[in-house]
């Protein structure tokens, strides 16, 4: 399988790190790039539907935090 992430990471901690990355694109402060930043505000609105249609950004993104793999903080909560 080519488009297979998990062949290419094979350990979970780069999975994190890709999924980290992507979300760093939430930031206020990071850098322009409209596609991802589409694509991280698609990816936590899977997740929690109710902000689906809401502007999301994030306030911190922490990994490897008390035995959680990804500690996302999003709109002030």
């Amino acid at each position: 399988m080519k488009n297979n992430l998990f062949s290419y990471a094979t350990s979970e901690l780069s999975q994190d790190a890709f999924i980290c990355w992507l979300l760093s694109f939430l930031l206020k402060d990071s850098r322009v790039e409209p596609a991802l930043k589409a694509c991280a505000g698609a990816l936590v609105g899977e997740f929690i539907p109710q902000l689906k249609g809401e502007e999301i950004y994030a306030d911190s993104i922490k990994r490897q935090f008390k035995s959680i793999d990804i500690l996302l903080t999003i709109n002030g909560k």
